[in-house]
């Protein structure tokens, strides 16, 4: 099943301060309003820089482009250091550059344009290049996974494990135990995730982990059938 939907995320720079930082802002509000509507979504620099979750765990599991308006490059830093590395990085003090315009114009339309344009551009290639579907939210199913809509707006899902005896949702699970295969991370950095993106109750920490272990044998078990039968 694809979790990874088809989705990308624009971390946009905050600047204020110079009309670099404000084109970058006009140009992702462009593509997403107009012309990459449905397809990409934005991801908050502020709340991302303070530890928000849905933010880290949507920059984690789908792929972003940092459009900054400085060399600082805070979004794309920001971004690689907190969650993931971005697919893409656009400089919009690179672009003006490259195309021989006034920074002093980088207010205009026609450049708003062009930038929205590049950013668009790097989208088609990454959604090409990934294949990617839109997930299709569905009830709960026997591994008790089903979708929540995080503050992107995005379906991730989610799965119900019973720990000491009760339900618990854990967030992103599914997407956690694949990455974990295709990396062959042990438990040990899969809880380190499950604990990055999922409140864990002080003093279940054990009941957690034994829980998540059960579940990921079962994924694998599952993961060895598919392949049994792919071949």
């Amino acid at each position: 099943m694809t979790y990874l939907g088809k989705k990308v995320g624009i971390v946009c720079c905050g600047g204020d301060e110079s009309p670099l930082g404000i084109i970058s802002r006009k140009a992702t509000l462009m593509v997403l309003r107009r012309l990459r509507r449905g397809t990409t979504t934005t991801v908050c620099l502020p709340l991302f820089s303070t530890g928000d979750e849905d933010y880290r765990l949507f920059a984690r599991f789908y792929p972003t482009i940092a459009v900054d308006g400085c060399g600082k490059l805070c979004a794309k830093n920001v971004t690689s250091a907190m969650s993931a590395k971005v697919v893409t990085s656009i400089s919009i003090e690179d672009f003006v550059e490259r195309l021989g315009l006034d920074p002093s114009s980088a207010a205009s339309d026609t450049l708003v344009q062009k930038v929205a344009e590049e950013i668009s551009s790097a989208v088609d290639s990454i959604l090409a290049e990934r294949g990617e579907i839109e997930p299709e939210p569905e009830a709960e199913d026997e591994e008790g996974v089903s979708y929540e809509k995080c503050a992107c707006g995005i379906d991730l899902p989610v799965q119900t494990l019973v720990v000491g005896g009760k339900p618990m949702k854990v967030r992103a699970l599914p997407l956690i135990f694949e990455e974990s295969y295709k990396e062959n991370e042990g438990l040990g950095q899969i809880m380190s995730l499950v604990a990055a993106y999922n409140p864990i109750p002080e003093g279940m920490e054990r009941d957690v982990e034994e829980s998540v272990s059960e579940a990921y044998k079962r994924f694998l078990k599952k993961m060895i059938k598919k392949n049994r039968t792919t071949k």
